[in-house]
C-alpha cells in the first residue's frame, strides 16, 4: 500500500512538473516554432506606403517603429526632396518620394511611392502554436485573454539598385473568452514584439532570417 501511494505521489508530481513546464515554456516554444513554420494569411506587392511621422500605414495595417520596451528599431525622416529615408544600425536607404495620400481611418496619410524598378512586398503570417494565459489579471477591466498566439508582418522594399530594406514585426493576438474569438493581432508582449528587426542591405546581400 505504501509503495502504491509513493507511486501515485511520484506520478502526480511528474504531471504537475510537466504542466508547469508546458505553461512556462509555451510562449518561447511558439517563438521558436514560428521561426520555422507559420501560416500565410496574405501577401501583396505594393506601389506605395503611408507615413505620418509616427507610424507606417502598409496595406491597411498600422505599423509602429518600436519594439517591446518602447525601444526604437528604426528612424524614418523625409528629406529636402520629399523622399522617405530609413535609418537603422548606422545605415540609411532612400525609399520613395511623396506621392499623394492614403486613407487612414477616416483621414488621410502622406503616401510615398516606389521608384521605377523598385519592388515593395508585404506578407502577413499567423503562428501555428497558441499558448495559455490563464493566470493573468486585469484589474482595470476584469477581462483577460485566455489564449494567445503570434502574428508576423514582413516588409521588403527592394530598390532597383539592389539595396534592400527589410522590416519584421511580431504582435500578440488575444483570445477573448467573452467574444469567443481572437480579437486582433496588434498587442505588444513583454518581449520579442513590435518591430523586432530592421535591416538595410547593400546590393548582393540578402536578409532571410527572422
Amino acid at each position: 500500500m505504501r509503495l502504491t501511494w509513493l507511486n501515485f505521489a511520484g506520478a502526480a508530481s511528474a504531471i504537475v512538473a510537466i504542466a508547469v513546464a508546458w505553461y512556462a515554456g509555451a510562449r518561447p516554444a511558439a517563438l521558436l516554432f514560428d521561426g520555422i513554420a507559420s501560416r500565410e494569411l496574405s501577401s501583396a506587392s505594393l506601389g506605395k506606403i503611408g507615413w505620418n511621422g509616427t507610424y507606417l500605414l502598409i496595406d491597411g495595417h498600422v505599423m509602429g517603429l518600436t519594439a517591446s520596451g518602447d525601444t526604437q528599431s528604426m528612424r524614418l525622416t523625409v528629406d529636402a526632396h520629399d523622399r522617405l529615408v530609413a535609418t537603422a544600425n548606422g545605415k540609411s536607404i532612400v525609399l520613395g518620394a511623396r506621392n499623394g495620400t492614403l486613407p487612414d481611418q477616416g483621414e488621410t496619410i502622406a503616401a510615398f511611392a516606389a521608384d521605377e524598378g523598385d519592388r515593395i512586398d508585404f506578407v502577413h503570417t499567423q503562428g501555428r502554436l497558441i499558448w495559455p494565459n490563464w493566470f493573468e489579471t486585469n484589474y482595470m477591466t476584469g477581462q483577460t485573454p485566455t489564449w494567445k498566439r503570434f502574428h508576423h508582418y514582413r516588409l521588403v522594399w527592394r530598390k532597383a539598385s539592389g539595396e534592400t530594406l527589410t522590416l519584421f514585426w511580431r504582435y500578440e493576438d488575444y483570445y477573448s473568452p467573452s467574444d469567443h474569438r481572437f480579437v486582433g493581432a496588434d498587442m505588444t508582449g513583454p518581449d520579442h514584439c513590435g518591430l523586432v528587426r530592421a535591416e538595410i542591405s547593400a546590393p548582393g546581400q540578402s536578409n532571410n532570417g527572422q
